[in-house]
């Protein structure tokens, strides 16, 4: 949700980029982690080639990616002061982080099994991914 794809010009435009990002990161407070990620979040930069032919480079080919993953909390809901105080909104936010982070324990087990399917679609983060 939220996804967007930016093209920035320029370093100060790059950080710009990242601050929006760390700006729309949702975060809680829990007895377990002061600051834990109560949101998944990907920041992805693909560095694609400006040059000419003549430059050897073919003009808008992927020269390389890093993807910034950051997973949202999966802390158990027994362990947390949030379970105790019985917030049923935090309970729910934490029962739908857990869904997600095993949706995408079920792709990297299909993944390394070499399997001819990889359950993608279980989660928006494995979608994503």
């Amino acid at each position: 949700m939220g996804l967007t794809e930016q093209r920035p010009a320029d370093a100060e435009q790059v950080a710009a980029l990242l601050e929006t990002a760390r700006a729309v990161r949702r975060t809680g407070s829990n007895g377990v982690n002061e600051r834990s990620s109560r949101s998944h979040a990907v920041v992805q930069f693909v560095l694609r080639a400006e040059s000419t032919a003549a430059e050897g480079a073919t003009l808008g080919a992927t020269l390389g990616k890093i993807t910034l993953v950051d997973l949202a909390g999966s802390e158990r809901a027994a362990d947390t002061m949030e379970a105790r105080s019985g917030d049923a909104r935090v309970h729910a936010e934490g029962a739908a982080i857990n869904q997600s982070l095993l949706s995408l324990k079920e792709c990297i087990r299909a993944m390394e099994k070499g399997a001819h399917h990889v359950p993608f679609r279980g989660s928006k983060l494995t979608q994503v991914l």
